[in-house]
């Protein structure tokens, strides 16, 4: 590996690590939707929640009690230090995927140009500790997991692209990563079965006696392992809330007949009045634990039959996605908190977060657009580089996926937030494709 690598590399994971770790440390306020999954884990608020600021320390109710990995490891490690819980400690779990990732990713940066290269370097290192996605980490966000693990699975594919070659080490380390991303539900699922598509393709053409049956076994093992996920996953993995604002705050969006969308779900028309209305204000009018309510209401939004309702109403399918592409460039800094030992900080370094909002369209109609260009360029350049114009195809395809699932899953509540995943995705098309132009101009003013 070339000398300025491994400096970019050491500088960009001593910054992560001390963003997250070292006071004034970063990570994400709750929105209220993430206050179910600490009293589910046997945690507790210890005194009065100060709103504008970052809660990072809890206490243990339930040594026992969990049901999300990282929050049972960080829990144990309470425990081993005698300690209350922190924050910082289940942050020590998505590191452990998310820094690989990074590694990975600078690594396989490969520009002929060699001081372009360390420009591309230096970009991908500022995309990847931009606090708009580290701040993740140090909250109990699904997507703070979903994130590290999507960072290593793009890290791995960009390794292999790098190398022209399906490394086996790359392989295994994808199917780590995919098998957390599926976890995730029916969209995790999706991402699943892209990746195994795109093994079978690269080991359909490896020559390898080695590789060849290794890389398509493993593209089985993905297979098998989605399948398996898709028949336990819950329909909508954050519950009540989530279900409440698909439908109401998605389905509902721009709605012209509110009861006849209603009828279409089999809900009684007497909740027509809760369209466009959070979670929260509703629940502030209604009792949504009431178990008539969840029998009448909540039992009835599945993903599935979101989607057959989008598929089949075209028009609104349209108005609501392009409603989240709006506010996709907004990397949603306004979520993010600073946690010093005296004070708190509102104000949160946004260096990428602010180039981002000038580099992805607004626009649906435009970003749908620029994917086909990019796709359409990926297939041309097929032949020449089969490893990199597969991936980037692989993830437009992922982009477009990641895009889909919190609209799905949650509607239009907190979108700038729920993006996450696929502002990431899109920033690694971003990345990829300016290593791709850099090398396309270098060889052609070398001819």
């Amino acid at each position: 590996m070339d000398k300025h690598k491994i400096i970019i590399i050491a500088l960009a994971v001593l910054l992560v690590i001390v963003t997250t770790l070292v006071p004034p440390f970063f990570g994400r306020n709750d929105d209220g939707g993430v206050s179910g999954l600490i009293s589910e884990n046997g945690l507790s608020y210890p005194g009065e929640i100060q709103e504008d600021s970052l809660n990072h320390s809890f206490a243990v109710t339930d040594q026992s009690e969990g049901s999300f990995m990282p929050v049972i490891a960080a829990k144990k490690m309470s425990a081993m230090l005698h300690s209350g819980f922190d924050t910082r400690m289940m942050a020590l779990v998505y590191l452990a995927l998310f820094l690989i990732g990074l590694c990975l990713i600078i690594s396989s940066i490969d520009v002929i140009n060699k001081k372009a290269q360390i420009f591309v370097c230096i970009f991908a290192a500022i995309i990847l500790c931009d606090v708009a996605y580290t701040s993740y980490f140090n909250s109990f966000y699904y997507e703070a997991l979903y994130l590290s693990a999507l960072t290593l699975l793009f890290g791995s594919l960009m390794f292999m692209f790098g190398k022209e070659s399906n490394s086996i080490t790359a392989v295994v380390i994808a199917l780590l990563a995919v098998t957390v991303i599926a976890s995730s539900g029916a969209f995790g699922v999706a991402v699943a079965m892209l990746t195994a598509a795109l093994f079978f393709t690269i080991g359909f053409w490896d020559k390898s006696k080695i590789r060849k049956p290794f890389t398509v076994a493993t593209a089985l093992l993905i297979v098998a392992i989605a399948l398996s996920v898709l028949s336990v996953a819950p329909s909508i993995k954050g519950g009540d809330r989530d279900r409440y604002n698909a439908l109401f705050c998605g389905v509902l969006y721009g709605s012209e007949d509110v009861n006849a969308d209603l009828a279409y779900f089999g809900i009684p028309e007497e909740y027509a009045s809760f369209a466009d209305k959070t979670y929260d204000e509703a629940g502030k009018e209604i009792n949504l634990e009431n178990g008539i309510v969840k029998e009448n209401l909540f039992s009835k939004i599945t993903t599935s039959k979101i989607t057959s309702f989008y598929l089949s109403h075209p028009k609104r399918l349209f108005g609501v996605f392009n409603k989240a592409a709006k506010a996709a460039p907004s990397l949603s800094q306004d979520y993010v908190s600073t946690k010093t030992d005296k004070s708190f900080l509102k104000t949160a370094p946004a260096l990428w977060s602010t180039v981002h909002r000038f580099l992805m369209p607004g626009s649906l109609f435009v970003l749908l657009a620029l994917f086909i260009v990019i796709t359409v360029l990926a297939a041309i350049s097929m032949k020449k580089m089969p490893f990199f114009s597969k991936t980037v195809i692989f993830s437009v395809l992922t982009a477009c996926v990641l895009l889909a699932e919190p609209v799905i899953s949650g509607g239009l509540a907190n979108i700038s937030r729920r993006l996450i995943l696929f502002q990431f995705a899109y920033d690694m098309i971003i990345l990829m494709c300016v290593n791709w132009i850099i090398n396309a101009v270098t060889l052609h003013r070398a001819k």
